[in-house]
Order: C-alpha cells, then structure tokens, then sequence
C-alpha cells in the first residue's frame, strides 16, 4: 500500500506541471498572437538624372540576412513552379514595385535593394525603422543606358500564362510587365487537350489587349502557338508563333498527341500560309525545334527565329549560323514561352511612333538584338543591323561595337560567318560593365557580322558546357545582333558546306516523318512529304550555285 504523504507529493508534483503547462501555453499564445511593431514606408523608385519615377523590382534584407516576404507586392518568381522552372531560386527574391507604394516592414534596420528594367544599375540602400512609425524613402536609380531616345523598344515575344486566377493573371501581366519595362509583350493562345482548363491566358480577347494597353502604357498583343508533336510528345513538324493575328487559325494543334484527335496529315505550312495572308507575322519557336523548320526557311516563310524562348535547348551555331551561312536571312527573336521567368526580350529600332505593326516591321527586318541583360551596338562602316554592305572587292571596314550590361558578361564577341574573329573584355564603369570593339577588320568576302556576348551553356554542345554568369534572376546571361550583311563584287555569301548540312537535315526527316507520325492513309503522308522533297530539290540546286559561285572567286 503506497505511504499518504508520498501520495500527496505526487499529487503536488501533478498540479505544478499543469499549472506550469498551462502558463506555457498562455505565453505562446500571447506571444503569437501580438502583432510585431511595423512601420508604414512609402517606397518610390527615381531616375537619379530626372527624378521621373520609375518601376522597379525590390529586395529588402533584414540584420540576420533574411529576405523579407512583402505581401503588399507581387513576388517576381510567381508562377514560375507551374512553370517547370524550380531550379531558380534567385527570382523569388524579387518583388514587382510597378508604382509607388506603402509597405509595412519590420521595425528594425533593413536592407533595400533596387533596379529598373536592363537599364539602370542596382542601388543599395539602409534604413533604421527602429523608432519610426511612419517614412518615405525616395531610391536614386543611375541610368546607364537609355534606349527609348533612340526609339528603341524591348518585346517579348512569347508568352503563356497557366494555373493563375483571372484576377492574380490580371495582375501579373499589369505589374509585371512594367516592373520588367518591356515596352511589347505579346501574349498567345495555345491548346494542348486537357492541360487547357489551366491555360488562364488564353481567355484574353483583342479588347482585353487593348484594355492592358491603356492601363500600363505598355503595349499588348496577341498571337497564336501553332504547332504539332508526334505522339509520346516526340519532335513532330515543330511549333510556329503568329503575331498580331485578326483571328485563330484553325486548327491551332494539330495531331493526336496535343489534339488527342485526327491524324499528323496537315502540315504547319497550310496554317502558316493562312496566317500570312491574314497580315500576321510568323517567328519559328524554340530554336531549331521541329522538321518543318527548313522547309519553311527555305520557302521563305519564316519572318524570325526565337531562342531560348522556354529553356537553352540548343546554340546559335545549330539554330541560325547553318542558316545563315546556306544564305537565308534570318532575323534574331526571343520571348519566355511559359511565365516571365527571364529578362529575355528583343529590342527593335522603330521607325515614327511606337505601335505593333511597327515594331513587328522592324523586327521582320532584322534591325533588333535579342538579349536577357547586355545591351548591344552594332555598326559596320556605318551601316546598322540589318542592313547591307555592298563591297566592289575585299577591303576594310570600320567595327564599332559596345556592350553595357548591369552585371558582369566578361567579353564581347565579334562574328563574322558564324566565327569568333575578335573580343574585347569587359570593363567595370562605376557600377556597372562595358566592353568595345573599335577598329578596321578586313571583309575577305561576302557573308555577314553580328555581336554578340557569350553564349549560355548547352548541354548538346560540349564546346559550350561552361556556365555562363547569371543576370539578378538567376538565367544565364546572353545576347546577340541580328547580322549585317556584305555582299563583294554582287556574289552572295553561299558556303555548300552549310547548304550539305541542310540536305542532311531534310534527308533524315523524309526517314523520321513516316516511321513516327501517325497517318490514316497515303494522301495525307504524301501530303507531307511532297513539302520536304520539294525543299530537297531547292536545296540541291542552291548547293549547285554555292559551288558555282566559290570556283569562280
């Protein structure tokens, strides 16, 4: 039998646990639910020449190196893991400040972090908020590059949106449109069976666009994904973009695997041709992505050719300079694909007032750069990107190239034929990176120059597996030029080498396009192949004149 007084120790021990528990609980409930002291700060962001307000993206850090969540703003990695883009963390540290506003932030010493667009550098700012319930802080931004003046303008030319509610997407595409400062932004339909009841942008009309429009100051248009995979999400014909399309062209996916109905029977040049007679223009998607990419070049279908538009899937040297060198023009595009997980944009030389036909204009002329950071200028004795230089006979040129870029790109490259043929390394200018190239260079012949940066790494390409530096989110840093060309003594640039690898090209399509496609009888797989032996015919009779024209040099 246990002792009286034992029992009541137990007892006592019993009821100071409880007690004890009890205040426990209290103080963590109270210490939860009292709100944490914060401070109203009324942000604005300036040109620090001007003092014209500017949109911005932000980053706070407090004392213990913490990124502070700022409700009041959009994150700038939102979206990005509906994306498939997981592996970016940097974006996430951003938030959208498109205007001025008020956020609260803890009362403590901060860390402000601020830039706008490509054009200005990063300004760092600390601020004590320890006794202050209220403030403003103004954050200088130094430009140093301005290319509105010279009636330049960024567009991305390729975007979805998908798994958002109408009101975040309308927000997303408001603020962070403009806290990018992209100037264009063209955002298309696409349909893919199932996937699309979460495809949020395709609900947008013209009179939404227009709507956009005039509530940010930035331009928005549509455009149309057309495309087709073979099944089991194989390369199939490829995918194309129409932009500024008066309507859908029908059907927008063709075949079983992204249809889940008919067969892989229409070619994209019927919808291309469609869409061209509509007054659209037709910018290939992701790289050199699908079969049907050179016939359409080589038909001359093909107003421009996006790059790295949804991921770095291959290079220049596989994407444009074959094309290139075979002697078809071939303008530089890009655009992001799914959520604005990049800077990545082309910037285009307009001519008179800024509209959509306009800018398309430019870009079908191949006067833009692509780029997701390093802004770039390009002449060649004189004459712009796009342009032609027309020679009586090899001789000197006069190169001025310069790159400005926020962060470090390490080198400018000077191309010519799709060959390095002189850098320049990069220089720190206060707080920011230039590099230049200025000096004569010999034109041995025809062919043709651009600039560039380095390129981003490519898995595909062993002479390309070095990283590149990355911009503030988190993406390789990239850029290129458009060409310009040079014609000597009236003889075009034709290297057979470059038309041999196209043949090659189109010959394997004739063997992968019946064994993988899906067909329900002959004329439909004729169809098909008529397009790819007839640009096997072209190419053979280019390949022809190449080596007519080199023996005669």
């Amino acid at each position: 039998m246990r002792h009286p007084l034992a029992s009541r120790r137990h007892f006592v021990k019993m009821c100071t646990a409880i007690v004890t528990c009890g205040i426990m609980l209290i103080l963590l409930r109270w210490g939860r639910t009292q709100p944490v002291e914060t401070c109203a700060v009324s942000f604005e962001v300036v040109d620090s020449e001007t003092g014209a307000k500017l949109p911005a993206l932000i980053k706070i850090v407090n004392e213990r190196g913490e990124i502070l969540d700022l409700p009041e703003l959009l994150n700038r990695g939102l979206g990005i893991q509906n994306a498939g883009m997981g592996d970016q963390p940097a974006i996430e540290e951003w938030s959208a400040l498109p205007q001025p506003a008020t956020l609260k932030l803890p009362r403590e010493k901060l860390t402000i972090s601020a830039f706008s667009g490509l054009e200005t550098e990063i300004a760092t700012q600390e601020i004590n908020l320890a006794k202050q319930a209220e403030t403003t802080v103004a954050i200088p931004l130094k430009r140093f590059s301005r290319l509105a003046e010279r009636n330049t303008f960024g567009g991305n030319t390729h975007l979805h949106l998908m798994k958002l509610s109408l009101d975040t997407c309308e927000r997303y595409l408001r603020e962070i449109s403009v806290a990018d400062d992209l100037d264009l932004l063209f955002v298309s339909y696409l349909e893919r069976t199932i996937a699309n009841q979460h495809y949020i942008s395709n609900r947008y009309t013209q009179r939404d666009f227009d709507r956009l429009t005039k509530q940010t100051g930035r331009i928005f248009a549509n455009g149309e994904e057309h495309r087709n995979n073979f099944t089991g999400g194989q390369e199939g014909y490829g995918h194309v973009m129409f932009l500024d399309l008066p309507k859908l062209i029908l059907p927008v996916s063709i075949g079983p695997d992204i249809a889940k109905t008919g067969d892989d029977g229409i070619p994209l040049d019927r919808g291309i041709q469609q869409a061209r007679g509509d007054g659209a223009t037709v910018v290939w998607c992701h790289n050199d992505y699908g079969r049907e990419s050179i016939p359409q070049y080589v038909k001359g279908q093909i107003d421009a050719l996006n790059i790295f538009d949804g991921g770095i899937r291959s290079s220049y040297k596989e994407s444009f300079y074959r094309l290139l060198n075979a002697g078809y023009r071939v303008p530089f595009s890009t655009g992001t694909d799914w959520f604005l997980y990049d800077f990545s944009r082309v910037y285009v030389p307009v001519e008179g007032e800024l509209t959509t036909d306009n800018w398309l204009a430019g870009l079908k002329a191949g006067r833009g750069f692509i780029t997701n950071g390093p802004l770039l200028q390009f002449t060649v004795d004189g004459k712009n990107v796009g342009d032609e230089l027309q020679l009586d006979q090899p001789g000197m040129v006069h190169i001025q190239a310069e790159c400005r870029c926020r962060c470090d790109f390490e080198m400018l490259e000077l191309i010519y034929n799709g060959e390095i043929i002189a850098t320049a390394k990069t220089q720190p200018v206060e707080g920011h990176f230039e590099a230049r190239i200025d000096k004569p260079m010999e034109v041995p012949g025809s062919g043709w120059w651009a600039l560039r940066t380095p390129p981003p790494s490519v898995k595909s390409d062993p002479a390309l597996s070095v990283p590149r530096p990355r911009n503030e989110l988190g993406r390789e840093l990239y850029s290129h030029t458009s060409p310009i060309y040079v014609t000597v003594n009236g003889k075009p640039h034709r290297d057979p080498a470059a038309i041999a690898s196209l043949i090659v090209h189109v010959e394997e399509s004739l063997k992968y396009i019946p064994a993988n496609g899906v067909y329900t009888d002959n004329a439909g797989r004729e169809t098909i192949l008529s397009l790819y032996r007839q640009t096997m015919e072209e190419l053979k009779l280019r390949l022809s004149t190449a080596k007519a024209l080199n023996s005669q040099r």
